[in-house]
């Protein structure tokens, strides 16, 4: 009786099928869990900036103008990293108007950080919510 014809277990043509199924299912889900991860780190960004912004309206119930630094809201610097470190936040002008009647927030991710393939986040207290990718700007 011939052992080979007998034999139990996998080819080597077997596996080279099952690795090259797994490798192509790799490629289509890697890419697809970097974006929901930029996606979820981005709401640490969002989240400070809606806190400072609620802080910056508190500031200008008391001052009629908005805070031109973080400092002048008790932050202790003049910009502010996220909890998880993903971004640091700043404050700027809205453009031309002056503090008495706009304030923008400028979230930027650290260089080398995960999150800048996603871009810099831009809101301000006119309603402005904007994802900044290069030149190209996208509502949230």
């Amino acid at each position: 009786m011939n052992t080979l014809i007998n034999s139990k277990g996998i080819t080597i043509l077997e596996l080279m099928v099952t690795l090259a199924i797994v490798a192509i299912l790799a490629s289509a889900a890697i890419p697809s869990y970097q974006n929901y991860s930029m996606r979820s780190n981005r709401s640490d960004g969002i989240e400070s900036i809606h806190a400072i912004l609620s802080a910056q309206e508190r500031y200008y119930a008391d001052n009629m103008t908005y805070a031109d630094s973080l400092t002048k809201l008790g932050m202790g610097s003049t910009s502010y990293t996220t909890p998880k470190g993903y971004y640091k936040i700043t404050v700027e002008k809205c453009g031309a108007m002056p503090y008495t009647q706009c304030v923008q927030l400028v979230a930027t991710p650290p260089q080398g950080n995960s999150q800048e393939k996603d871009g810099i986040l831009i809101f301000n207290t006119t309603g402005k919510q904007v994802k900044k990718l290069g030149s190209t700007e996208v509502d949230l």
